[in-house]
């Protein structure tokens, strides 16, 4: 083999291995391109040493992307499955049809695509023609429902790999000299019906798919509805509780005004309008329910005489007005609030960064731990944390990833 035929082989196996990384949007794109391309190139120039037309290589080479992407839990097992096996058909179909134009361009037959500079010009030819596929694939991913967990499925894989099958037979033929007119015909019509019932059974197999999708997003909306009305319920009794504190501070300044203690009732009163004037700088990121928790929260903590200071850089996201995301931002706080030295107050900080939400709350504390409890509220996300203790000043500090694996 030739620097040229290595060089080609990498670039066979550094484009699937692109194909794959990008597809399923895999997090570190260079180090998995790198190994698996490593790995691709390897297969391939082994098997093209000792047999050129080694009908075996692209399976092979399928059940190497595929074993890659085992570690990913976005995609279902079987939509990997199919994906790998479609990358092979691109593989084969750029080869037969690079090689079917080199043909008609020059006007040669395919015995002679290996000399002078033919194979040069139909490799690369192939190679390009095999990243026209891969950019087709991506932007047509971006564009419909990709999930191919579907009953029948399995038929699209069978007819996949049969496909794979038949265009290696028909290269082989069509570059050994062993190309007949009968063989000819009947590997194209073979073709030509595997790739029907391909068409077909993809078509019945999307129409199934749409019919899931409609049902799933009926059973979304539902879950919405009840999660909109318990976080309606949070809210009413947010505000009773409220009324009830306002009843009581009513109640006191009446009673100083019946018994005409003036200067208590006014310093009462003072008390309570310094209170909702704090209060009044109520937060507002644009996420309705996170802004009327950690108001509520700043609310809560100002009557117990404790300052809650925020500083938050955010943008609106829906991760921020989920259940798990608020319940999380309670949750701190009020264990942070129990285990105060004193009422010297909390600082809470949020901010993001890219895809990452940046999450920081500092206190003086006697003691923390991270809880059982703690620990499952930060596991429902994918999250790194550490918590720092230097004289009693604990920081806990969470990186949220916001595109949850």
């Amino acid at each position: 083999m030739t620097i040229y035929n290595y060089f080609i082989n990498f670039l066979e196996g550094l484009l699937l291995s692109s194909f794959m990384a990008y597809y399923f949007n895999v997090k570190r794109k260079k180090m998995y391109i790198l190994i698996t391309t490593i790995i691709c190139f390897f297969e391939i120039s082994i098997s093209n040493y000792y047999n050129t037309f080694d009908q075996l290589l692209i399976f092979i080479v399928i059940a190497t992307l595929f074993i890659s992407l085992l570690k990913l839990k976005t995609e279902s097992l079987f939509e990997k499955i199919i994906i790998c096996s479609i990358a092979g058909i691109f593989l084969y179909l750029a080869n037969l049809l690079s090689m079917l134009v080199t043909t008609f361009i020059f006007n040669i037959s395919t015995l002679e695509i290996y000399t002078k500079n033919y194979y040069v010009f139909c490799t690369i030819l192939s190679k390009f023609i095999l990243l026209c596929f891969i950019i087709f694939a991506c932007i047509f991913k971006r564009h419909f429902y990709d999930s191919l967990t579907m009953k029948n499925g399995w038929a699209i894989l069978l007819l996949c790999l049969t496909i794979e099958y038949t265009i290696a037979v028909l290269l082989e033929t069509l570059l050994t000299g062993a190309f007949s007119t009968k063989k000819g015909v009947s590997l194209t019509i073979s073709l030509i019906v595997i790739s029907g019932l391909f068409l077909f059974i993809f078509r019945k197999l999307q129409t199934d798919n749409e019919k899931r999708l409609q049902y799933e997003l009926k059973l979304q909306k539902n879950h919405f509805s009840e999660e909109n009305y318990s976080k309606m319920k949070y809210m009413y009794n947010e505000i009773i509780e409220t009324e009830h504190r306002m009843m009581y501070i009513l109640i006191g300044i009446k009673k100083y005004l019946e018994s005409n203690q003036i200067d208590k009732a006014n310093f009462m009163l003072e008390q309570y309008i310094t209170k909702v004037k704090r209060f009044s700088a109520t937060i507002n990121t644009n996420n309705p329910y996170f802004d009327f928790v950690l108001s509520s929260k700043i609310h809560e903590f100002m009557y117990d005489d404790i300052f809650l200071k925020n500083t938050l850089f955010i943008c609106e996201n829906p991760i921020y007005d989920t259940d798990e995301f608020c319940d999380l931002i309670i949750y701190l706080l009020d264990s942070f609030k129990d285990n105060l030295n004193s009422k010297t107050g909390l600082s809470l900080g949020i901010h993001q960064e890219n895809n990452f939400i940046i999450m920081e709350i500092i206190g003086d504390l006697k003691e923390y731990k991270i809880t059982d409890t703690l620990y499952k509220k930060i596991e429902y996300f994918t999250t790194d944390y550490s918590l720092k203790n230097v004289a009693s000043i604990y920081t806990l500090k969470l990186v949220i990833d916001i595109d949850i694996e």
